[in-house]
């Protein structure tokens, strides 16, 4: 847009630079030359008023007029955000009058890493919106705290199991069979998922027919081990199957170690999960309704762009975050893709709003939270909602503002 504003201004200076009195001119009367610089004021003036008008220019606010939005991500920066890193690129968020500062949820410094949980952050006040999974969110609601999810971004949660397809192990039920060891994050809320994967089977697996392993999340060392420079063999495996991401891990075992791996989806289990979601605090959405819509609308749009536009969508990633793989990021991306278009068509054949959630699916999280909570009294219809997506007003409402003046 600023591109086309400067063409703009130079082809009018062109045009007032030809209106210029030639020295022929110059024996003119004053008044006449004075009547043409008046004339050459006048037109920069309306051209100014155009531009303030003009909508299609999606004006941009100075920096005084910005309202500053803090957005607590999942996790470290990489390619699993993308979409909000092009939002901010491409100025989606500064032309609705915010200035978005996204922070990871870890923070490394050396060896020594600190996290900042995404719920505690945005529930303390301190972020104005946050990424988690579901379960999370309804856990959080379970203890009292007053969050809710404005748009699923990922349709279909990345959370899989993971072996090494050397070992043989395609399923849960392989594990069950050979009684091989199986890695389990126990302080994790992943630990919902893989439970009711083991219900799931076609003949329920119970968790005393399974050897549990505790392993720390974010590791592959259980898995694959350490590669010894002398003999060329991984050594010290403990574990044949190992919670992971699908976004992740395989990608990561597969181009930094040249190890193939097979994936155990949760889907192949009839578990049907939301992955990464957008969430406020029900204050922010009551007392901002506006700034939650123009938040929302612009994450959107960056994410519709980073699946039109995967190559800028990377370029943008590693921009945010250091030292990462420019290649890495690139797969990763496919994987991020598919788990975001996993939103399944309705009856009549029309495909849901980005970032659309339905009761049927949040029932499933209750059911699995309600469970480790060992407490029935989740109301999920206050859990989520779908009334910020773009498009989604009801006929006769007001309208959405973002212009940066109404902050």
């Amino acid at each position: 847009m600023f591109e086309r504003t400067t063409r703009r201004i130079h082809v009018l200076n062109t045009f007032i630079r030809a209106r210029k009195p030639t020295k022929r001119a110059t024996s003119a009367p004053l008044f006449k030359r004075r009547n043409v610089r008046r004339q050459a004021s006048l037109l920069l003036l309306l051209f100014a008023v155009a531009l303030a008008c003009d909508p299609r220019l999606g004006r941009h606010a100075p920096p005084s007029e910005l309202r500053t939005v803090k957005v607590r991500l999942k996790w470290s920066h990489h390619v699993q955000f993308a979409g909000f890193y092009v939002a901010k690129e491409r100025g989606y968020y500064r032309a609705n009058g915010l200035d978005v500062q996204l922070l990871p949820a870890v923070s490394v410094s050396g060896t020594n890493s600190t996290e900042m949980p995404p719920i505690q952050m945005v529930a303390s006040g301190e972020d104005h919106f946050g990424l988690t999974g579901p379960e999370s969110i309804l856990l959080a609601r379970g203890k009292g705290l007053r969050i809710k999810a404005m748009a699923a971004i990922f349709q279909q949660s990345p959370f899989c199991y993971i072996a090494l397809k050397s070992e043989g192990i395609r399923t849960l039920e392989d594990l069950k069979r050979t009684k091989q060891p199986l890695g389990v994050h126990f302080d994790s809320t992943d630990i919902l998922t893989y439970k009711a994967m083991l219900r799931g089977a076609n003949r329920p697996i119970l968790e005393s027919e399974i050897r549990e392993v505790a392993v720390p999340v974010a590791d592959l060392r259980p898995l694959i081990g350490t590669l010894n420079p002398h003999s060329g063999a991984w050594e010290g495996r403990r574990v044949k199957a190992l919670p992971a991401y699908s976004i992740n891990e395989p990608i990561d075992i597969k181009l930094k170690h040249g190890l193939d791996v097979t994936v155990i989806s949760p889907a192949a289990y009839d578990v049907d999960l939301y992955g990464d979601t957008l969430f406020t605090t029900e204050e922010i959405e009551q007392d901002h309704e506006d700034l939650v819509d123009c938040f929302v609308e612009a994450t959107i749009r960056g994410w519709q762009e980073a699946l039109r536009d995967p190559e800028f969508a990377v370029e943008a990633t590693v921009k945010h975050g250091q030292g990462l793989d420019r290649r890495l990021e690139s797969k990763k991306m496919d994987a991020v893709a598919k788990l975001i278009n996993e939103a399944g068509r309705s009856a009549d054949g029309q495909q849901p709003a980005f970032g659309s959630m339905t009761y049927e699916k949040w029932k499933t999280v209750q059911q699995l939270v309600e469970e480790r909570l060992g407490e029935s009294h989740i109301d999920i219809t206050k859990a989520f909602t779908n009334d910020h997506l773009p498009g989604s007003q009801k006929p006769g409402s007001k309208k959405r503002k973002c212009p940066p003046a109404y902050f």
